[in-house]
């Protein structure tokens, strides 16, 4: 296939005054999994898991809750991240998403203590109080430039030595991709040195829009990427490259890797590329050189694995078990498949592979569509080709919380492939001379103005989580709860719920708005779920008004199937309502889809909030089940 040498609810989880003591509790029952922690100043969510259920057979009966110290032996904060919203609900998959931080310096914990609790117990400022209900504890402690130190008060549990492996969608909206820095008759294979300059002018033009890369070997000229990369911020995924014609290198390869790792320059460990679908190796010999790396790391939670193509997974299943996780490489283009059903085919491989992965997090480690170069088979190489591709694929991946590497970041002219041995060069988001191809500005665009994060109302917070454990809420939208919503991203909102109402949604196509390219705006507008302001515009960058909220979902509602279910209007401002969007309000207001804003008005000027909205998709949702 390819020769490539470089290449989480926003919950809100409380805490409370916590000792710093053990809970006492016999090894039986629950136990408590912290799966990711941020560094130090790194992020502001603690996710994890519950093993077992309760008697009977799920979650329900469970909650989380979490307190803090800034400085260890200081005061313990609490209940984080406010007293209105003090514990977090388990999903149906006993996983939990926690948000601990709520203002001041909370951002700079020094110490985490996680606490899983009845879910009939609510946790206050008596840290005594909670640390007696107390069910299972974990302690995180947290120094800056130091791998977190995790400690269970009942001793880790098998699951604990290897944290999932994705980055969390709620914690940022933006792009992997595989980085290799080689332009300008540079190659690896003339052993090219790569001038410091270059390496960080091209990782300089991606801080605002990616926050991980893929590097495919760690030795030689890609040595230099790694501190760099750390230094500007980036999640590193390090790989070594094991070249069947030179095993006398696999050696160098894999010290190179562990010592990357070691120093703190990365945050997972691949071993190799796609050496199964070349042959090259056994899954049996792959999976002892996991082990060996595996064995020689110094911080046991960086996730160890190998990345090959997605049949290569099916034909092998045995290798998932040496693996923290599962990562694929599913190329459509090199299968032949026509654009139209290129995301459709790649979106079946990871399901399939998934299936097999022995509950192993699974990622796309490489994909992506050529701009240039000669077809394979129905697979047209091309500006707009690669344009819908990555969007296609993007607006899958932020739907489905998978984290996707797209290959690549740079067009190499080193790179040989392809029936015509023409189409290697072309795989980058931007040319080789760092300019970002126009096909993608628009999309690149749109990842990189994304606002921080802010605190969502206490009342939202119940629904809000239940939004985000049913997969509702694209992860670029758990943040900024309480902006304005944009027309369009209203519509990237709906798209999750169409997905999972509609078996149309992904192939829809329909004629594009002449202000817009997003795939949800165009997919929704030919499922008659969407329209338009006039003149063919759609106006996407303007805050959507409560009436135009009504009316879009009325509309989302009756293209997906659901029963026009209306009401009358009783609110005091009801003539203050536009003629369009009168039967719009008829249908939230009698399907509690919508609420009003107090003192019986609906107000139908005022703009729509992003928490408001996430919660008329659940509310959508349970309409969807009862019908």
């Amino acid at each position: 296939m390819k020769r490539k040498l470089c290449v989480f609810l926003a919950a809100f989880l409380v805490g409370f005054a916590a000792l710093p003591g053990a809970v006492s509790r016999a090894a039986e029952g629950p136990r408590l999994v912290v799966d990711f922690v941020p560094a130090m100043d790194g992020g502001t969510r603690v996710t994890g898991h519950v093993l077992s259920g309760d008697a009977a057979g799920g979650f329900d009966g469970w909650r989380v809750t979490m307190a803090l110290q800034v400085t260890r032996g200081g005061t313990v904060w609490g209940p984080k991240p406010t007293t209105a919203a003090p514990s977090v609900t388990l999903d149906a998959y006993g996983s939990f998403d926690c948000l601990f931080v709520s203002g001041g310096e909370d951002i700079r914990a020094a110490v985490l203590y996680v606490y899983l609790i009845p879910a009939s117990f609510t946790p206050n400022g008596d840290g005594a109080r909670t640390e007696a209900a107390a069910l299972d504890k974990v302690t995180v402690y947290r120094e800056a430039g130091r791998p977190n130190e995790i400690v269970y008060s009942k001793g880790a549990p098998p699951s604990a030595a290897a944290p999932p492996a994705q980055k969390h969608p709620a914690q940022t909206a933006k792009l992997s991709l595989c980085f290799s820095p080689y332009v300008n008759g540079q190659s690896p294979d003339l052993g090219s040195a790569l001038p410091e300059a270059q390496i960080r002018a091209q990782l300089s033009a991606l801080r605002p829009y990616a926050d991980t890369i893929r590097l495919f070997s760690a030795s030689g000229a890609l040595a230099k990427v790694y501190p760099i990369a750390k230094e500007y911020g980036f999640r590193v995924i390090a790989g070594c490259w094991l070249d069947k014609g030179a095993p006398e290198t696999w050696s160098g390869e894999l010290d190179a890797l562990v010592a990357t790792v070691n120093a703190g320059l990365a945050d997972m460990a691949v071993v190799g590329s796609e050496n199964l679908y070349r042959g090259e190796m056994t899954a049996a010999q792959l999976a002892a050189y996991i082990r060996e790396v595996k064995s020689r790391l110094n911080d046991p939670s960086i996730p160890v694995t190998t990345s090959d193509t997605a049949q290569a997974w099916l034909d092998n299943p045995e290798l998932a078990a040496a693996c923290d996780a599962v990562l694929m490489t599913v190329y459509p283009f090199f299968e032949g498949v026509a654009i139209d059903g290129a995301a459709a085919r790649l979106a079946d491989a990871y399901d399939r592979v998934k299936a097999i992965a022995q509950g192993k997090p699974c990622l796309i480690s490489e994909t992506g569509w050529p701009s240039g170069g000669s077809p394979e088979k129905a697979a047209e190489p091309g500006m707009e080709n690669a344009k819908t591709y990555f969007e296609d694929v993007y607006a899958w991946a932020r739907a489905q919380d998978v984290e996707v590497m797209f290959f690549s970041h740079i067009d190499e002219a080193w790179k040989i492939e392809g029936a015509a041995s023409d189409v290697g060069r072309n795989w980058g988001h931007f040319r080789d001379d760092g300019v970002l191809k126009g096909a993608y500005e628009a999309a690149y665009r749109r990842i990189a103005g994304q606002s921080p994060d802010e605190t969502p109302s206490s009342w939202a917070v119940p629904e809000l989580n239940k939004a985000v454990s049913q997969g509702l809420v694209p992860g670029y939208l758990r943040q900024g709860y309480q902006r304005p919503i944009t027309r369009e991203e209203m519509a990237d909102l709906l798209a999750p719920l169409a997905a999972q109402l509609s078996p149309q949604f992904l192939a829809a196509r329909g004629p594009a708005f002449d202000d817009t390219d997003n795939l949800n705006v165009t997919r929704l507008r030919a499922l008659g779920a969407i329209d338009g302001v006039g003149g063919n515009l759609f106006d996407p960058h303007r805050a959507i008004t409560r009436e135009e909220a009504a009316k879009l979902l009325r509309s989302a509602a009756l293209a997906l199937g659901l029963a026009d279910t209306s009401g009358t209007l009783t609110y005091d401002d009801r003539d203050s309502i536009a003629d369009w969007a009168r039967a719009g309000v008829a249908y939230v207001t009698a399907g509690g889809v919508m609420l009003g804003t107090g003192n019986n008005r609906f107000s139908p000027r005022d703009t729509y909030t992003r928490e408001q909205a996430i919660l008329t998709m659940v509310r959508l949702s349970e309409a969807a089940d009862r019908d």
